[in-house]
């Protein structure tokens, strides 16, 4: 009871019993009157004065006066504490504000002055180390970490801001210098020594994972650092809390141990949570400017939820952040051979989305163990290094008395040469703090020169005279290359720095002399260098012959990793002028091992992986990138081989040939910021780029700064490019490398549906949640496009963990996994209520929140949070998926005619049933088109754009179930796995422009720059866009036309298959115009017109160009099938448009009995559908007859025929085929039809990279008939042609204008004789062809009696077995 209380209550008290007294001496006033008028008149008369004091009743006691007095200063005193609080509760958010911008702005200051105290820091832990060496672990941890960031290219002051807490943790714990004794026992009963060990491996845990995770977040993309920067700001900042507690630990050993109180411990841990959110706050003020810019983006594209489910969205914004990385920096020239174009982001940007929806997909947990195994590398050469440099200054500092006086004695600059012999010689000469590197050189000869013709007459054994030769190679010829060692900053003068860092890179391990050291700089790295030139060229050209063995699933990826590679490792060692020396070699062999060995060692702890260009100064230990790049490049080159080797044999996954690219990427960025340093050097000596490039480490440089010189034309005639190497076919031990899990898609995905079973199954739930039980199917959607996406299938199942009422798990058609997990509440009135929460792997949280519309549907709106959601809505129904495919969007449904929509939707459901049920060839078509049109829509854009593109996407995802879409998906994964990408190649057609992917075609008519061999036009693999007339005139007047000659390729070509390819197309052009004999006839006009012969076939469900004709992805060439109306379709067609029932010829064979084999009819009907569909459309005649035989009367001498179909070819119609010396149609050429090695019957290639085996010649028909090979593969013609090989298109020669009437120059006899060489030589060739037929000929006339008996035997013994004849007669 308050004191307020108490007080009135005592009053009123005090009130009853004082009106109690009152009321008994009163006496009616008759009586009083009367008793006045009897007797004692007098007295009473005496008693009138005291009536008003009667009236008054009785008088307040003192008691009373102090309680009243009471009451009213508590009364005064709450209303004041009243007003108190008021302004307390106006003052405390004050308060807090000012504590958290002094928290605030004492962690920037500590990050604007980090470094200000980091030597005396430094100094300070390793005294700390010399005296308590427990905290070793801790210091050196410390000092890596430190290291690490401070060579770092970008500073990011939101991991300055940890950085800044484990300083002044480090702080604390140099405090600890104060306690020299390491047995001394704390108040607690501990030894310090005991303590410090368990602290100090703490400590260096958290330091390394907080580096780790610092590493790992500074390595992402800026689009992923917004869309998941709340994830990365939580996790950063916990390490705010890791350090204070730490800090804490410290403090309290400091108690323990010495005479500090406590009350800073309990004021820092008083202040964690509240530096936390200040921490938290900050992050925010440190976002850079891009990374505001993309936050905005991406609240105007809807959102973080919306931008990472739309593909579009994406590219846009993966885009701008590649644009912002480069900076308005322009690209200088090309990098794979081809011509750069503006549109290389947008082309980039369709590789590297893959590459990103991974990055988003990916949890940040695996994100830090993936990123820990190259941390870890990097971090154990830190401490090496810092482990050496601490046990030196604690062996210096132990010394340091001894040395003081031994060096009084002599002081002077010489004396901070720390080898002794060269100390000696610079106190001799009495040279100060710097000397003519000219001056040096001579007098190190001359010194060396004695020593060794006294140690040669000498009577002691000296290692110095089998250095004599050494002698030679310091003289004025090789004043360059030394000088380049040892002075750094080309001032001429050496100093005693240089000096001592060149002396610092000597090994200690091969006992070198001083002499043989200059020798190697002099002479030796130029023998290195000519040595590790053509081993790398060796390597390469292993790389190149195992190219065409990789497997499909890995050739992109292999392509992407040799599209930069190779062109800036030719620019590397093309330059090289040095020429190697077998006995020179041998001189300093030992060295180039060791040092292979040691990188090779640096290597292996980071698995190989580059993740950052100082990772590259840390892996080649101090000095100059120069010096042993090299040796760099070769370790990376071998290592990609092997991998790739591997490539031959597993799918690799994707993870693996992406590291590689990294790496290799950044060395060569690394390369040419080496470059522009010596570039700024050599103007600020005001010295000839040129010059000095060419002769500056033995022309390393000199075609990353001369790189026309590069592309020109002379490189190829000289054979620059050419690499030599032998194909090693033995298998590789492919352990060690990570394999694709998914390779290939599985039909799995139709037999599981999403969702676990629960382990609360059987669980009594409430009614409301029972209502939500089960699977339900539906879309995502918005006012401008139903569906938003593809379909989403959720099964929620009973949940008895807290705060959940049902939950549900499975994977998204991208491959996301998701859990979902939510509640049911009801109103008054019985609505019921469904809030739900999926979260998907890579830390994307979206909240759903919707109403039980009846018993069948749930209807509401999804968002980023439960507080607000965005415009995009959904409905989800407890039918099939199927159904919900057909099922009109609601604003169909909310119209005018909703009765007929919905009686329409019922029919189709209805037929759709029904085609199913009957195998109906409708239903099959219908999914055949949806699924093609799906893969085309998903997968990498190439060729012309497609249309409407947004609202085709919403169709063909209204038509594909949940298990469809992920299917779908993968299949269109596996297809950009696959299809070759020209990505620094575009088309050149005015309307066209996009990018190119299959086939490449490139006129060798026009070439853009006559000194750069690889600058010509590029097309689509589509006659629209190579048949369309271009004027190109931006750096030459260029006409192109159809007439021109074309060639085709549908393998990425690089940079060393360029100068062979060429010469093959010479070869080619020559044997077709000139050379041969059987050279293919122009068209004829009474067969049909060029357009009709040059016209392709229709290509709906093509996968991946509108104009070329792609077999199906399941290996069957459907091109001939009609495409009928979707299901769908029938939603929104008039009823009597409905097609009707199918017939019984549509439905499958039935067989009567289990029993029963389906006829052998049958079967060559089956393998007859996907080989020999294709002829109908393009000669429809009787198979007795050919298409050519009306002309074959008016055709006179050899008939040039088609490789794969046997029809006759026409100059300007067919292509050469530069694998197979031979001619292909057109129509084989687009369809990518080859021949079966069996039956001979053209049929649809079945995969992009094919014919690796002869069992992939094999049609399906034959297949059928369960032939795998051929039974006699002697039969087998060498060469077979298929789809990816390269072609030139057969065309007459272009007959050049001359100028004027100006006689044609006269060609001398020795240009005749060289052509008639060339003309025999085609000759030759021919002839050997021909032999090679006629040996083919004679050994099918030996063994075709025997074949044929063989087969007849065969077939007649089947037969028997099969019971098919019985008598003699047949059943």
């Amino acid at each position: 009871m308050s004191l307020r209380g108490f007080l009135a209550r005592l009053r009123r008290s005090r009130g009853k019993s004082s009106s109690v007294s009152a009321e008994a001496p009163t006496v009616p006033e008759s009586e009083a009157v009367i008793v006045h008028k009897n007797a004692m008149d007098g007295a009473l008369a005496d008693l009138e004065p005291l009536q008003s004091h009667l009236d008054a009743g009785p008088s307040v006691v003192k008691s009373d006066k102090v309680i009243d007095t009471l009451g009213d200063k508590v009364d005064a005193i709450t209303t004041s504490a009243q007003q108190a609080m008021t302004v307390i509760d106006y003052a405390v958010p004050a308060m807090n504000a000012f504590e958290q911008t002094d928290l605030a702005q004492k962690i920037e200051r500590g990050i604007v002055h980090f470094a200000d105290d980091i030597p005396w820091l430094m100094k300070g832990l390793d005294e700390l180390a010399r005296i308590h060496p427990a905290v070793t672990v801790a210091v050196l941890a410390f000092k890596a970490v430190y290291a690490l960031e401070t060579t770092r290219r970008e500073n990011d002051r939101r991991v300055m801001t940890l950085y800044v807490e484990m300083k002044d943790m480090m702080v604390v714990m140099i405090q600890l210098k104060g306690v020299e004794n390491r047995t001394h026992i704390g108040l607690d009963g501990r030894v310090l020594k005991d303590r410090l060990e368990e602290l100090a491996e703490k400590t260096a845990k958290d330091i390394k994972d907080c580096a780790n995770v610092c590493d790992t977040f500074l390595k992402k993309r800026l689009i992923v650092k917004v869309l998941k920067g709340p994830v990365w700001a939580d996790k950063l900042a916990g390490f705010v809390k890791t350090f204070t507690d730490r800090k804490a630990d410290f403090h309290f050993a400091l108690v323990m141990h010495s005479a500090n109180t406590i009350t800073d411990v309990k004021r820092q841990n008083h202040e964690i949570d509240a530096k936390i959110d200040v921490v938290i706050s900050l992050f925010d003020r440190f976002l850079t400017s891009e990374e505001r810019r993309l936050a905005e983006e991406v609240e105007n594209k809807g959102g973080a939820i919306r931008v990472r489910h739309n593909d579009e969205h994406l590219k846009s914004l993966l885009a701008l952040d590649i644009e912002m990385h480069r900076g308005s920096a322009s690209q200088t020239g090309p990098s794979n051979g081809t011509l750069v174009r503006a549109s290389d982001v947008s082309q980039e940007t369709t590789v590297l989305l893959d590459d990103l929806k991974w990055e988003l997909r990916e949890d940040i947990n695996d994100a830090l163990t993936r990123n820990l195994e190259t941390f870890l590398g990097k971090f154990e050469l830190h401490v090496s290094a810092l482990q050496v440099a601490l046990e030196s200054y604690i062996r210096e500092e132990n010394d340091r008395i001894i040395g003081a006086v031994k060096d009084a004695m002599a002081q002077g600059p010489h004396m901070k040469i720390r080898d002794p012999e060269l100390r000696k010689i610079w106190q001799d000469m009495n040279w100060r703090g710097n000397v003519k590197a000219r001056l040096l050189v001579m007098t190190l000869r001359d010194h060396y020169r004695d020593v060794i013709e006294d140690a040669q007459h000498g009577s002691e054994d000296n290692a110095i005279i089998n250095d004599g030769w050494t002698l030679e190679y310091l003289g004025p010829t090789w004043f360059q290359p030394m000088f380049e060692a040892f002075d750094d900053d080309a001032s001429g003068y050496v100093t005693i720095a240089e000096m001592n860092k060149f002396m610092g890179l000597r090994p200690l391990q091969l006992n070198w002399s001083l002499p043989r050291w200059l020798a190697y700089w002099a002479i030796g790295w130029g023998v290195g260098a000519a040595m590790y030139t053509i081993r790398i060229k060796e390597v390469m050209g292993k790389i190149r012959l195992t190219l065409p063995h990789v497997l499909p699933l890995n050739r992109s990826a292999v392509d992407e990793y040799l599209r930069n590679t190779w062109t800036q490792t030719l620019k590397l060692i093309l330059g090289i002028r040095s020429e190697t020396s077998w006995i020179l070699e041998g001189r300093f062999q030992d060295y180039f091992e060791l040092e292979e060995q040691r990188i090779r060692s640096h290597l292996e702890l980071i698995k190989y992986h580059i993740d950052a260009p100082e990772t590259i100064a840390l892996v080649l230990g101090p000095g100059r990138l120069e010096k042993s790049i090299l040796p760099l490049l070769l370790l990376l080159l071998q290592h990609d081989y092997h991998k790739i080797q591997a490539a031959r044999q597993i799918v690799l996954a994707e993870s693996e040939l992406r590291a590689s690219r990294e790496t290799m990427d950044r060395v060569f960025t690394a390369i040419k910021d080496r470059y522009n340093n010596l570039t700024t050097l050599f103007r600020d000596q005001k010295l000839e780029l040129d010059t000095e490039f060419e002769k500056y480490a033995c022309g390393l440089f000199y075609y990353r700064h001369f790189e026309d010189q590069f592309w020109n034309v002379e490189q190829l005639k000289r054979g620059r490019f050419m690499l030599n190497a032998f194909y090693d076919e033995e298998e590789t031990d492919v352990t060690g490398f990570e394999e694709e899990k998914s390779a290939t898609p599985s039909f799995n995905v139709y037999d599981a549906i999403d969702g676990v079973k629960s382990d609360d199954e059987g669980l009594v739930v409430s009614p409301f949640v029972n209502s939500v039980l089960g699977l339900w199917n539906g879309f995502i959607y918005s006012d401008t496009s139903y569906p938003a996406r593809v379909m989403l299938s959720l099964r929620f199942c009973e949940s008895s963990a807290d705060n959940e009422d049902f939950m549900a798990s499975g994977v998204d058609y991208s491959g996301d996994t998701y859990r979902a997990s939510g509640v049911c509440e009801a109103d008054d009135e019985g609505r019921i209520t469904v809030k739900w929460t999926i979260q998907y792997s890579g830390d994307l949280d979206i909240h759903y929140q919707g109403r039980l519309s009846d018993d069948w549907t749930i209807e509401g709106r999804r968002g980023q949070s439960k507080a607000s959601f965005d415009d995009e809505e959904f409905i989800l129904k407890r039918i099939p998926a199927e159904y919900m495919c057909l099922r009109p969007s609601p604003a169909m449904l909310h119209s005018g005619n909703r009765l007929q929509i919905l009686w329409r939707y019922a029919i189709a459901c209805a037929l759709h049933d029904i085609r199913k049920r009957n195998w109906s060839w409708m239903y099959f078509a219908w999914r055949r088109n949806v699924r093609k049109r799906f893969i085309k829509l998903k997968s990498r854009p190439f060729g012309r754009p497609i249309p409407n593109l947004e609202d085709e996407l919403c169709r063909i995802e209204h038509e594909c179930t949940a298990q469809d879409a992920r299917f779908y998906y993968a299949l269109t994964q596996r297809l950009d796995r696959i299809i070759p990408n020209h990505s620094t190649r575009q088309c050149s057609a005015p309307s066209c422009r996009g990018a190119i992917g299959g086939g490449c075609v490139i006129c060798l008519d026009c070439v853009l720059d006559p000194d750069r061999f690889y600058a010509h036009l590029n097309f689509c693999d589509d006659p629209t866009c190579y048949n369309e007339p271009i004027h190109y005139g931006y750096t030459v007047n260029i006409h192109h036309d159809s007439s021109h000659t074309l060639l085709k390729i549908r393998a990425v070509l690089h940079a060393p298959d360029i100068p062979a390819q060429w010469n093959r197309v010479d070869n080619a052009l020559r044997f077709i115009r000139w050379i041969s004999g059987n050279t293919p006839p122009d068209p004829p006009m009474i067969e049909a017109t060029r357009d009709e012969l040059v016209a392709s076939d229709d290509t709906e469900g093509s996968v991946y160009s509108d104009n070329e004709h792609l077999v199906d992805v399941d290996g069957q060439d459907d091109s001939n099938h009609s495409t009928p109306s979707s299901a769908s379709s029938a939603v929104s067609a008039p009823i009597e448009d409905v097609p009707q029932n199918p017939t019984v010829e549509n439905q499958p064979p039935e067989a009567s009995e289990p029993g029963d084999r389906v006829s052998q009819d049958a079967v060559d009907e089956a393998g007859e559908d996907a080989t020999v569909a294709y002829a109908e459309s393009k000669h429809s005649r009787p198979d007795n007859t050919r298409a050519s035989d009306d002309l074959d009367a008016a055709s006179e001498g050899p008939v040039c025929r088609c490789k794969v179909c046997r029809e006759p070819v026409y100059m300007g119609m067919c292509w050469f085929c530069l694998t197979c010396w031979d001619y292909v149609c057109n129509d084989c050429d687009s369809q990518l039809l080859i021949g079966c090695h069996t039956c001979g019957r053209p049929f649809p290639q079945p995969e992009w990279y094919w014919g690796s085996r002869p069992s992939d010649f094999i049609c399906p028909r034959c297949s059928a008939h369960g032939i795998r090979e051929h039974p006699n593969p002697d039969l087998v013609p060498r060469r077979s042609h298929v789809g990816t090989h390269q072609l030139i298109q057969c065309k007459h020669e272009i007959a050049r204008p001359t100028k004027g009437n100006a006689e044609q120059p006269k060609i001398s006899v020795e240009d005749r004789l060289a052509n008639l060489e060339e003309r025999m030589s085609g000759v030759d060739t021919k002839l050997e062809l021909l032999q090679e037929h006629l040996l083919r000929l004679e050994q099918v006339h030996e063994v075709l009696p025997q074949t044929i008996a063989t087969v007849l035997n065969e077939t007649l013994m089947n037969a028997l077995r099969s019971g098919r004849i019985v008598n003699g007669h047949s059943d």
